[in-house]
């Protein structure tokens, strides 16, 4: 069917939801880790003071360890070839600098509690670490990299024994440290995210693919998790952090957009007034509260959304185009 023109409406229901600072999306792409590895170092090698490639290549290590990574590639896939994947950290686009495409989707998963740590996870610590330190080393205002080096000295923490300091020069590496060394490294990680984002110091309304949050977030876990008193600086600390993010907090709108389907524009012609439907519109619904009904559509009414797999399922707010 064929339209002269096409109008696109935003539905009369609107959610006022609290923003939320985690990047999170619908599920991991299977990611070829030795392909990724093999693509960014050589990235680095023909880039050896470009800050992008060790973030990337930190990124790939970070989410292998979390994942034990052990995908393997299709027998006619091509050694020239450059593998996309999704992977949290900041926006990058398509073809930027000859790097594979990381896209702002997802989080690194937490490791899966009690499973058994292997040689080349502990590799994997190490290389994250380690490329980590070289990113914040060449951009050291570069708040992504500050938050993904203090997470992975987070996962790192429980095998400190093991993995010696991997953000200190190769001569220095094999020091012994504790977990207690490499949580407060990573608490200074965090710190530094903090001090740099801008957004954090202002009111946080828009925060929605800023690592301020998340950081200030891990700032106050790590500090009230502490088996000691607390300080009266890092008292004001929390409290500070606790205030900003109480900002950012406050509601903002989400009005998914409809589009006709024949030719019927007006919006009561759109919507069904006798239907509703329970829908996971602010995304976390259980954990907000605000799991509720909404006003359902017409079957002469479509609505815009995030579905790149043709799956016909969506699940959440997430997936809503609107304002």
């Amino acid at each position: 069917m064929r339209f002269p023109f096409l109008a696109v409406l935003l539905l009369p229901f609107a959610l006022a939801v609290p923003g939320q600072a985690r990047m999170i999306g619908i599920k991991y792409e299977p990611i070829p880790i030795p392909r990724l590895v093999a693509n960014v170092s050589a990235y680095i090698q023909q880039h050896p003071d470009d800050a992008e490639g060790y973030y990337k290549l930190a990124r790939v290590h970070s989410l292998a360890f979390a994942q034990s990574a052990q995908s393997t590639l299709p027998e006619d896939d091509k050694p020239q070839q450059t593998v996309s994947a999704i992977l949290p950290g900041k926006p990058t686009y398509f073809g930027q600098k000859g790097l594979p495409n990381f896209e702002t989707q997802e989080r690194t998963p937490k490791r899966e509690a009690g499973k058994r740590v292997t040689s080349k996870d502990l590799f994997h610590i190490r290389e994250s670490i380690r490329n980590y330190a070289m990113a914040v080393k060449l951009a050291p205002n570069d708040s992504y990299s500050w938050l993904g080096c203090g997470w992975m000295l987070e996962q790192g923490a429980p095998y400190a024994s093991r993995l010696g300091s991997p953000w200190l020069p190769d001569l220095r590496q094999k020091r012994t440290t504790t977990a207690a060394e490499w949580k407060k490294k990573a608490l200074e990680a965090y710190r530094k995210v903090v001090a740099l984002d801008t957004n954090f110091k202002k009111d946080m309304r828009d925060f929605s693919a800023d690592p301020n949050r998340e950081a200030g977030g891990y700032v106050v876990r790590i500090l009230k998790d502490a088996k000691r008193p607390l300080t009266a600086a890092e008292r004001t600390e929390i409290q500070q952090i606790e205030a900003a993010i109480a900002k950012g907090d406050r509601p903002r709108v989400i009005s998914p957009i409809i589009i006709p389907l024949g030719k019927t524009m007006s919006l009561p012609n759109l919507l069904n007034s006798k239907s509703s439907v329970t829908f996971d519109l602010a995304s976390e619904n259980r954990k907000l509260g605000l799991e509720r009904r909404w006003p359902w559509i017409k079957p002469n009414t479509g609505i815009l959304v995030w579905d790149p797999e043709n799956t016909g399922r969506i699940t959440s707010g997430r997936q809503l185009f609107g304002s």
